[in-house]
């Protein structure tokens, strides 16, 4: 797992596991990592036969997990495999009474693939309750009608306020940069180079965008090899392999701008949006479901797009926001909002309810 990647899912853990401390009942918070197998071997069709297995005996090992706290108040299962989580529902001895599921990638994957959706209505009908960041009304598109989703349970993306060392230090890769006197605005785009994040193209953009806008292009990633003899034009270069420097670099920008694949992305929340709102920088990027209300509620700290077309004119209001305000207390409203206290008092609620309705 790349650096970037831990930090973001440790952010989202810690929150997580904060939440559970802070709850007054017993919740556990079940997060572990699939063993690595595929790297016994280079072999493509072994590997992901290795791979397979590994996701086998980990939800196996969820399955477990999950019977031998079935005392728990709530059991929230972070990270599962659509196609393997069966394996878990009979290693568990059938138990999904208290079982709740964060979803992430998984709505995504269930709306363009039949076998995935179908795997997702049969964990409702299980008795499992998915856990869904922003809305549950992105389940309508796996066909879940009102009734339904009515069952499952939103979860407001948490946001941690991340005050990062004041002596900390910005590691450049390569740039005669001085960022000490950078007088400019600005605009980064960071996270790792691959498939669905659009790192590239969205680059691309930024070179043509950087003059005609007068903003300072900032790229960090932990695999900047990736980028190849691109042309880079004086943008600051960082190499975020390091958590400190990828949330320096978040920090050191004014704007984050995301130009995510919408075929990957479309209802799926940001990892690196909710690690921007933690600096208390601006976020752009499309206007997908799940990451516009992690931006928009419950205030403004970005903003969405519908096409690629409007980014100039997106960036260009981004900047003159940025440049002609305080934004101290909007970011305040979303770390009160999204706070581990505000993500105890919903695990609170959800079990309250659920003993009521036992009990009536």
């Amino acid at each position: 797992m790349n650096e970037n990647k831990k930090t973001q899912v440790g952010n989202l853990l810690t929150a997580l596991n904060d939440a559970a401390r802070l709850s007054r009942h017993k919740v556990f918070i079940l997060a572990d990592g699939v063993p690595d197998l595929a790297r016994y071997s280079k072999n493509r069709l072994i590997r992901r036969l290795l791979k397979a297995f590994g996701l086998v005996i980990h939800h196996f090992k969820l399955g477990t997990k999950i019977s031998k706290n079935r005392a728990s108040d709530l059991v929230l299962l972070y990270g599962f495999s659509t196609e393997f989580l069966f394996v878990s529902y009979i290693t568990s001895w059938f138990y999904t009474r208290n079982v709740y599921l964060l979803v992430h990638h998984n709505i995504q994957q269930a709306s363009q693939n039949v076998v995935m959706k179908f795997f997702m209505k049969a964990y409702h009908y299980l008795g499992y309750k998915f856990v869904i960041h922003e809305t549950t009304s992105v389940l309508k598109y796996l066909d879940f009608n009102e009734q339904e989703i009515a069952k499952h349970v939103v979860l407001l993306h948490p946001v941690r306020k991340l005050d990062l060392s004041p002596d900390r230090q910005l590691k450049l890769s390569s740039t005669s940069l001085d960022i000490d006197n950078v007088k400019s605005p600005k605009i980064g785009i960071i996270g790792s180079i691959r498939r669905g994040k659009r790192f590239s193209e969205t680059l691309a953009l930024l070179l043509d965008l950087g003059e005609k806008l007068e903003f300072q292009l900032v790229v960090g990633a932990n695999n900047l090899s990736e980028l190849g003899d691109i042309n880079l034009n004086g943008a600051a270069l960082i190499d975020t392999s390091e958590s400190e420097n990828y949330l320096a670099a978040i920090e050191f920008c004014d704007i984050v701008i995301l130009n995510y694949e919408k075929s990957q992305y479309l209802f799926r929340c940001s990892g690196v949006a909710a690690d921007a709102i933690g600096t208390k920088t601006y976020v752009v990027c499309p206007n997908y479901p799940l990451m516009s209300h992690q931006l928009r509620y419950p205030d403004e700290v970005g903003l969405l797009y519908d096409e690629e077309s409007e980014l100039e004119m997106v960036l260009e209001k981004a900047l003159s926001l940025v440049l002609s305000s305080s934004n101290d207390e909007i970011f305040e409203k979303h770390y009160a909002e999204r706070s581990a206290e505000k993500m105890a008092s919903l695990f609170d609620s959800l079990i309250s309810e659920r003993e009521s309705s036992l009990t009536s």
